[in-house]
């Protein structure tokens, strides 16, 4: 969003149970749910978490300017998840009135769990406000796609042509994490001073999958919510475990949450953290960089670059 020469963009704060942040700052985003219509599901979620009204010829596709046909979108995680993010990209110059009307609107679908509350940020910040992928991705292509106008006038042309927008109306982990032992007795954990328990599907070892560091981490977090009384946690429920030899690697649980008295979406992959490493190789004045190539089965690709 443009006022007076200055861009802005629209950040989305809502729950978010997986990573135990209660006001995740994101930029507007949405399931596809099978239908293929990318362009239209972004508009779709644009209205819904924003409340601006748009038509989908007014996105322009960043994922398709910067891939072709070559990969479907962004992938945040292809090591063990087949999620990919189409990036759009939606510019428009507004008033200050407009800019006004959105900072701090509350929106979402209520049905969907959705509660969701609007922050209006200088697009020059955005790298620093939100540990989103998906913002940072689609920072990315914008700087690298649309600085330099002389190689996309034409999708320049198009976006002056854009119609004006319209808008509707903590303890330590060790204390965190006590799993039940003796006879009869249900493993729990402690959030936040009240003991939830802790059930898995049948052939699960539950206690073990407590050790996961990852679902440690988690309880921390949420507990720290508990504790401040924004949150409440009725129980756990351990899905899926998969193991890296010995070791649990991946696991998939769902809780029971309500933040400030409204139920969220609790279903949540653990895997833990990870690190990524940008090498740049200076030679002769030209930076240069290494990709790696290697098969990645969860998206279905065997020389995967990344």
């Amino acid at each position: 969003l443009i006022h007076e020469g200055t861009p802005y963009t629209v950040l989305v704060r809502q729950p978010r149970v997986a990573v135990g942040n209660m006001t995740m700052p994101e930029i507007p985003a949405g399931m596809v749910d099978g239908c293929g219509n990318f362009s239209g599901a972004a508009a779709k979620e644009l209205k819904e978490e924003t409340g601006i009204e748009i038509h989908e010829k007014d996105l322009i596709d960043m994922t398709d300017l910067a891939f072709g046909d070559a990969y479907p979108g962004m992938y945040p995680s292809c090591g063990a998840s087949d999620e990919f993010n189409r990036l759009f990209m939606y510019r428009q110059d507004v008033t200050a009135a407009e800019l006004e009307s959105l900072q701090g609107r509350l929106t979402g679908v209520a049905e969907e769990g959705e509660h969701i509350k609007l922050q209006i940020i200088p697009l020059g910040d955005l790298w620093k406000m939100s540990p989103d992928a998906k913002a940072l991705g689609a920072l990315c292509l914008y700087r690298r796609l649309f600085t330099s106008k002389k190689h996309y006038d034409h999708i320049w042309n198009r976006i002056s042509g854009l119609q004006r927008v319209t808008t509707t109306g903590t303890p330590s982990r060790s204390e965190q994490l006590m799993p039940a032992h003796g006879a009869g007795a249900d493993p729990s954990v402690q959030l936040g001073g009240t003991s939830v328990p802790v059930t898995g599907e049948p052939g699960i070892d539950v206690a073990l999958a407590m050790s996961f560091v990852p679902f440690q981490d988690w309880v921390r977090e949420v507990g720290a919510h508990v504790s401040a009384g924004r949150a409440k946690v009725s129980k756990v429920h351990i899905q899926s475990v998969d193991f890296f030899g010995p070791k649990v690697g991946f696991m998939k649980f769902k809780a029971d949450v309500t933040v400030d008295g409204k139920f969220v979406p609790g279903i949540v992959f653990s895997r833990g953290g990870s690190v990524a490493i940008l090498v740049i190789l200076i030679h002769e004045g030209t930076p240069y960089t290494v990709l790696v190539r290697q098969p990645r089965v969860a998206v279905g690709n065997m020389t995967m670059p990344e």
